[in-house]
């Protein structure tokens, strides 16, 4: 019996001190982002999120693109990053703000500090908002996040809705192959597998697990060799600045049919009548396109047009449903260029996102579309 105790006993004596050494020291080293460091799987909600009420300070050492590929030149920067008693980027809870916005990473601010968020930006501007953004695998997960707020508040926020060309268009599989899970399925069966899942869950907010999940990623990517080379990496060359692009989201944007997954109609059968306006937010290289000098593995770069696939179909289910929408494409590309004659970028030369400079761009034009959309005194 003592020798059983011992054994069940072993790794929770090995984990407080360690823990206590995470909390003070490797913690705030042990990831390149917050995304990485507090993201988790709740269960309760039905979908990842952040833990409530943080506030941390971190040391970013280089962008998303710079992680997959070491030959990028890593920005670094210092981020703030705060969330609410929900989870989500606010510096205090919802107070019923007329609006609450909804997207991906781009909206969460992935690489940028709190003052620097969509979010923030409007509310500079006059747009009173809430941020409810996260970077969640599929966009009709979004309800799920309605809805906890919907829990805490009788008032009922118009939705600002923001859709990324890069990959909120999930497709439809091929003719007789059936829907892929965007989240993992939970373990049904008995044995080791549910009860482990069962244990780890009191653990997914902790330092520790968070910890230990950051490394395993990281493992993972060096051993792909990622950390050196990806094949899903693409560097630019655009009026003397090395810019790197996700070659994935090059494809999103060069495509030339689109078949909508049967799943994103879900979205607005269940927020179609509270969504106020929409957003189509362009990828990174669909806004230096016209700029890029030279492409790696390309011997000269044309500029034929681009196909806009999603955004007719975001315009076509904007028109169904009677929810205005916006392109932030001709504004931000005009806005790179501009940035460009005086030597700067609006995006990150190191990221997939938006940098502060496009983010006030793209808030201005929000701002703008819900002034045209709402004049005074309607």
């Amino acid at each position: 019996i003592f020798i059983v105790a011992l054994l069940l006993a072993g790794p929770v004596v090995a984990t407080v001190p360690f823990t206590g050494y995470l909390k003070f020291t490797a913690k705030e080293t042990s990831y390149y982002r917050p995304h990485e460091r507090f993201a988790f799987m709740d269960e309760a909600w039905g979908t990842v999120r952040y833990p409530g009420n943080v506030r941390v300070q971190m040391h970013a050492p280089h962008g998303n693109l710079r992680f997959m590929d070491s030959r990028i030149t890593p920005v670094p920067r210092e981020l703030e990053f705060i969330t609410d008693p929900l989870g989500f980027r606010n510096r205090e809870a919802f107070h019923n703000q007329p609006y609450a916005l909804l997207g991906d990473s781009f909206i969460v601010g992935s690489g940028l500090t709190q003052a620097d968020l969509m979010s923030e930006a409007l509310q500079a501007i006059g747009v009173d908002n809430y941020n409810m953004a996260y970077p969640a695998p599929a966009i009709w997960l979004y309800p799920k996040y309605v809805a906890q707020l919907d829990r805490t508040t009788d008032a009922r926020p118009r939705l600002l809705l923001f859709l990324f060309e890069g990959n909120d268009f999930l497709e439809a599989p091929a003719k007789g192959k059936p829907l892929q899970a965007v989240l993992p399925a939970p373990d049904k069966s008995s044995g080791l597998g549910r009860w482990l899942d069962h244990y780890l869950a009191p653990f997914a907010q902790k330092g520790l697990y968070q910890f230990t999940l950051a490394r395993l990623r990281s493992t993972r990517h060096r051993k792909e060799g990622v950390s050196r080379h990806s094949n899903d990496v693409a560097i630019g060359q655009v009026a003397g600045h090395q810019l790197a692009f996700y070659k994935p989201y090059m494809r999103e944007a060069i495509r030339t049919h689109y078949r909508p997954d049967p799943r994103m109609g879900s979205l607005w059968t269940e927020l179609g009548d509270r969504i106020d306006h929409i957003f189509f937010i362009p990828t990174k290289f669909r806004v230096y396109y016209p700029l890029i000098d030279a492409m790696e593995g390309v011997p000269s770069v044309n500029h034929p047009r681009l196909p806009t696939v999603t955004w007719s179909y975001s315009q076509r289910v904007a028109r169904l449903h009677g929810i205005p929408i916006t392109d932030l494409t001709p504004a931000l590309r005009h806005a790179a260029k501009k940035a460009l004659a005086e030597g700067r970028l609006i995006y990150w030369t190191d990221d997939t996102h938006w940098n502060r400079e496009g983010i006030r761009v793209a808030a201005q034009v929000v701002a703008q579309a819900l002034q045209s959309s709402h004049p005074p005194g309607q």
